[in-house]
């Protein structure tokens, strides 16, 4: 009896599948062309229409269309200009939320029975792990369902983090057209033995969710456990020492660059874009680093030696970073007491940094945790940090509390200096509140709570109206619209 394949293909088409197989599992392509609503080309920055909408320069079109063969599974990467420029199933989000607010629907004319769904997938501004990216449902023909959470740093992570996760292998890695590293992932979900009608995909509550494509096996799989590579010593490897320590004056001793101390010619100026001491005509170029939380804290001796070392490798600048959680304690209504051992660790290390000719950076506000009941009448909203941060935009109480804040430990004598902190010019700038961008505070870290999310939804986009500026966050996140950008400023100043 002879087949015809071109019937066979038809009838594979007719029921959203392919027949090419992986040698491995013997899989399946699902074809997804039909629900697909964008393309992974973005040919033009702001126009409300592919990809991130970010432009040619941070797209995927250096991804080849065809057939993406793994050694697990077959995935089919379609062309967008053989499907009307469309080649990816993004559901709507916050930063690209000009796409459709729906489900994208796939039934499956023949009730499939798969034991594993494979997705060739990736998140665009992806925000820390387990927050939910996207939502794939699998519905059975017996009427039940089946709810796959999609998962960041689990089952897929940003497109420009290229790299295994627990049920996320790197399918497939490249660069943008501007040589950022990018790439997609892909999963394995355990489907229940029984007949399949419809896949659903669906928004997540952060990030924004991409899918390229989907294959099945009827076979049962999971990824192997990812387990680190562990060196002991043995014929191969052996146990070297080396000393952290630069040899004082050696040629690997750059502390004869530093100004010592810090500040001995007077603030820094700002001189046609470059830092210049007041009481000099050299401006000042800084290479430096992080000094975070705890590792602020230390005695006086490993202080001095801390500030000695980074001196010898040549750095002059130090920012002090989430000092201020821990420095202050606050009472039920939120009144500030200092920690009196921890700040003078903290002065001592500004001292020692200072002496060795290291300048220091900081902020006024990083991550302490707000009392909530000193706000309960002017913004009961602010919950947690991210809270703090977004609120000091609209609310005076709030930016009142950092005043005291300010008053209260940037107006105390550091006993090591004799200055306070504002008095001298060892700081050579501060920030008054770190990560305070409301885009990403609000949707891209998604730790902003919902009061505080809906009232700038609600201000801004009545602020927007008036002037009948389409709200889309994801072009002002790219700077490629000059009005948006120009409205948003004058909202908050």
């Amino acid at each position: 009896m002879k087949i015809s394949w071109g019937i066979v293909f038809f009838f594979c088409l007719l029921c959203g599948l392919h027949a090419a197989e992986s040698a491995a599992l013997k899989t399946r392509i699902i074809d997804l062309r039909g629900i697909m609503n964008t393309s992974y080309r973005d040919d033009l920055p702001g126009d409300f229409q592919n990809w991130t909408d970010q432009g040619p320069g941070n797209d995927l079109r250096n991804l080849k269309p065809g057939l993406l063969r793994l050694p697990e599974v077959t995935f089919q990467v379609v062309d967008p200009r053989t499907n009307r420029n469309r080649s990816v199933i993004m559901p709507s989000s916050y930063f690209c939320h000009f796409y459709p607010e729906v489900e994208f629907t796939l039934p499956l004319r023949k009730n499939l029975v798969m034991r594993t769904l494979f997705l060739l997938h990736c998140g665009a501004w992806v925000p820390g792990r387990n927050a939910v990216v996207g939502n794939l449902y699998v519905d059975y023909a017996d009427g039940s369902t089946d709810h796959f959470p999609i998962r960041a740093e689990v089952e897929l992570a940003d497109w420009h983090s290229p790299k295994n996760w627990a049920n996320a292998r790197l399918a497939w890695s490249g660069k943008t057209a501007d040589f950022t590293d990018c790439g997609l992932f892909y999963s394995a979900l355990p489907i229940q033995n029984k007949p399949v009608k419809a896949l659903r995909f669906a928004k997540g509550s952060a990030g924004t969710w991409a899918v390229f494509a989907a294959s099945y096996t009827e076979q049962e799989y999971c990824f192997p456990e990812i387990k680190p590579f562990i060196a002991i010593e043995n014929d191969e490897w052996k146990d070297f020492e080396t000393s952290r320590e630069v040899v004082e004056g050696s040629i690997l001793d750059f502390s004869f660059l530093n100004h010592k101390p810090a500040g001995k010619y007077g603030f820094l100026k700002n001189v046609n874009g470059e830092l210049v001491p007041e009481q000099s005509e050299e401006p000042i170029r800084f290479y430096g680093t992080n000094i975070c939380l705890h590792a602020l804290f230390m005695s006086h001796e490993q202080a001095d030696l801390l500030a000695k070392r980074l001196a010898a490798l040549g750095y002059n600048s130090v920012r002090i970073h989430h000092y201020d959680g821990l420095i202050v304690d606050a009472d039920q209504d939120g009144n500030f007491k200092i920690n009196e051992e921890k700040l003078d660790q903290l002065n001592y290390l500004i001292a020692a940094l200072k002496k060795q000719g290291i300048y220091l950076i900081t902020d006024l506000y990083n991550s302490r945790k707000p009392v909530k009941a000193k706000f309960q009448k002017s913004c009961p909203e602010i919950e947690g940090d991210r809270d703090y941060k977004c609120a000091a935009i609209f609310f005076p109480e709030v930016r009142e509390d950092l005043k005291e804040f300010a008053r209260l430990v940037w107006g105390r004598v550091n006993p090591y200096t004799g200055l306070t902190w504002a008095q001298d010019p060892a700081f050579l700038a501060f920030g008054v509140i770190n990560e305070d961008t409301l885009i990403l505070n609000i949707e891209q870290i998604g730790l902003c709570g919902d009061s505080l999310k809906k009232r700038f939804y609600r201000d801004f986009e009545a602020y927007c109206n008036p002037e009948s500026v389409k709200f889309c966050p994801c072009v002002f996140h790219a700077d490629s619209n000059v009005v948006f950008c120009r409205i948003f400023r004058r909202f908050l100043f």
